[in-house]
């Protein structure tokens, strides 16, 4: 105990250090490390000396900003209907897409309707983690929630497809200020050991969201409202959410939010952020144009990944170079519960989207439904993963254990890929409908567990940058998952329809996968089953990419550390125990954990107050 003591005093300095420099940090830094010890710093009293207080006290500080009761099932309805938005914007696009690209005569330019948004998303979601550190976050919420309101209204108004595409990245990279908001700002309002629940309900509600997009999106459409209806409704969901917010959201701003502007915005690293923007760019052609417009040997995709590969390696060295003023401080990653999570997600991203995506082409081209019907057929999945993510997080709450439930999810989500894979032309219900309910139990219970775990295991500081990072890799498995899948799929569907006589397969193709669009002149009714086959063999080749990352997922949850979910309040030493109230870690663990976690950050505040001048008391 004595030298934590001393270590918090070498770290504070002398009183030649200007506000300017790092006290700010240092202060917060401090209070997140020693939560749970026996004993605290406080501030220095008159006499030079320094005070004890009990952890309790301190930790009464900290557990302010929780609110409960009617305000808390307030403000989780306001942020569920801000995650509800965002879900059903990220979908809706889906069936009005061909309605826009024939006012637009824009057909070159569907893939941008969604990628400008998941793109800009990406991008910024590190730089918002880092803001959300530095800005108070219910001013950093609520600008993002405006600015996506305005580019929601640039898609409504837009008169051309250009345009579309810029309010769909201005809506994008006001998303991941919203997606990171509505995680940092949750888990600042709600003890620890409650958030499982929480997340469970709007995880589970979101979900609901995700599907129920594409089917608004196409009543909308074919209405007297038209499609950009499906860019109007944004507004009264903002507005309310925004009201709520401002009406109930009251906590104090951190320490670090007391900085020079000029110095908060230098540490948000833009630099870093256009470079990683630029490799992500890269990424997102070349993933696009090999093997679909392009061959994979063509000289523009070779040089999107080169260019691709050389801004990463810029990339993370500014980061190493930069340490705690990077977008993504590189001790983060070394934490090793939190480096699995963010590959897991990542993992998972791969997964849920290759199935999200070639399921429905599957209802469509092998068994010949309607878009409706195929919405319909996917329920299964939704309603075994919300009620999966429902009862484990409510598990994980009333036990305090969340590792089993991801290594038991992701066998489960393993055996459900799998099964994806047997799908045939004349599968039965039984078949396509099991298997989602066996995935969707899997993917449930394993997927918010990525979510707690970054919590669990680092300070509170730390907490938006980590649950940015967590996002950021499941929306990168997502786009690098897609682009995969649609490769394998476009290149066996092709290899296939080539074997087969009478038939022009670029037509084919180029006509759609769905049977409606055959019409008599592309092939004779009787090679229609062999057009299936090849179509149902693409489709499950595909789903072989799942399933190697479901097991490459379970596998490394092998190396999760064993922790539990414990309260955030400590009991004072007086009190007898070393204990915490409720199940969970002991306090007396503690702070060794956030120690280990924040020492690279207090070694780089000492050596720039000592560069400033600072000295060692």
């Amino acid at each position: 105990m004595d030298s934590t003591k001393q270590e918090n005093k070498t770290l504070k300095g002398d009183d030649s250090i200007t506000p300017s420099t790092q006290e700010s940090t240092t202060a917060e830094l401090e209070k997140d490390v020693e939560t749970g010890t026996s004993t605290h710093k406080a501030e220095n009293q008159p006499n030079g000396e320094q005070a004890e207080t009990r952890p309790d006290e301190e930790d009464a500080g900290e557990s302010s900003n929780y609110i409960n009761g009617s305000r808390l099932y307030v403000l989780s309805a306001a942020f569920t209907m801000a995650g509800i938005m965002l879900a059903i914007d990220g979908s809706i696009l889906s069936t009005a897409i061909p309605r826009i690209t024939s006012e637009f005569n824009s057909i070159d330019d569907i893939g941008w309707y969604g990628s400008a948004y998941l793109l800009a998303q990406m991008c910024l979601q590190p730089t918002f983690g880092r803001a959300y550190i530095y800005f108070e976050a219910k001013i950093m919420f609520l600008l993002s929630l405006l600015t996506f309101e305005v580019g929601s209204v640039i898609c409504a108004v837009a008169p051309s497809s250009l345009v579309l595409i810029l309010g769909r990245a201005i809506a994008g990279a006001a998303a991941a200020g919203m997606l990171t908001g509505n995680l940092a700002i949750f888990g600042q309002v709600v003890p620890l050991r409650n958030r499982p629940r929480g997340m469970a309900i709007m995880t589970g509600l979101y979900s609901i969201a995700t599907l129920a997009g594409p089917t608004v999106g196409g009543l909308l459409t074919d209405s007297r409202l038209t499609w950009r209806f499906c860019f109007w409704i944004n507004l009264p969901f903002g507005f309310i959410a925004a009201v709520i917010v401002i009406f109930i959201l009251h906590r104090k701003p951190g320490k670090l939010s007391d900085l020079p502007l000029k110095e908060k915005i230098g540490r948000l690293d833009l630099a870093s952020a256009a470079i990683l923007t630029g490799s992500l760019v890269c990424l997102f052609l070349g993933l696009q144009w090999g093997g679909s417009t392009d061959p994979w040997s063509a000289p523009r995709v070779w040089g999107c990944l080169i260019g691709f590969a050389v801004l990463c390696v810029i990339f993370i060295g500014l980061q190493a170079r930069r340490k705690e003023r990077a977008t993504i401080p590189l001790r983060l990653l070394q934490q090793r519960t939190v480096a699995i999570c963010c590959i897991f997600s990542g993992l998972y991203g791969v997964a849920i989207v290759t199935h999200s995506y070639l399921l429905p082409i599957w209802f469509q081209g092998v068994k010949g439904t309607d878009a409706t019907m195929s919405g319909v057929y996917m329920l299964p999945f939704t309603g075994a993963s919300t009620i999966a993510v429902l009862v484990a997080g409510f598990s994980m709450t009333a036990s305090g254990h969340y590792v089993p439930f991801m290594w038991a999810g992701s066998l489960v989500y393993v055996a459900g890929s799998a099964l994806y894979t047997t799908l045939k032309t004349d599968s039965n219900a039984g078949r396509y409908l099991g298997s989602q309910v066996l995935a969707g139990v899997g993917f449930g219970t394993a997927i918010q567990v990525t979510f707690i775990g970054v919590q669990v295991v680092t300070p509170a500081i730390d907490m938006p940058t980590v649950c940015a990072l967590e996002v950021f890799f499941r929306q990168l498995g997502g786009s690098v998952g897609i682009s995969v899948a649609q490769s394998i799929f476009l290149n066996t569907l092709t290899s296939h329809l080539r074997s087969i006589s009478g038939i022009n397969p670029e037509a084919i193709i180029h006509a759609g996968v769905i049977e409606g669009s055959w019409s008599n002149d592309l092939m004779n009714p009787s090679t229609i089953t062999l057009v299936k086959d090849a179509l149902n063999t693409a489709i499950t080749k595909a789903f072989l990419l799942p399933i190697g990352a479901t097991v490459v997922a379970a596998v490394i949850s092998l190396g999760m550390e064993r922790r539990q979910i414990e309260d955030d309040r400590v009991p004072s030493p007086e009190k007898g125990t070393g204990a915490s109230e409720n199940e969970g870690i002991s306090s007396g663990e503690r702070p060794a954990v956030a120690l280990t976690d924040c020492q690279p950050m207090k070694e780089h505040i000492l050596s720039e107050n000592e560069m400033k001048g600072g000295k060692e008391e």
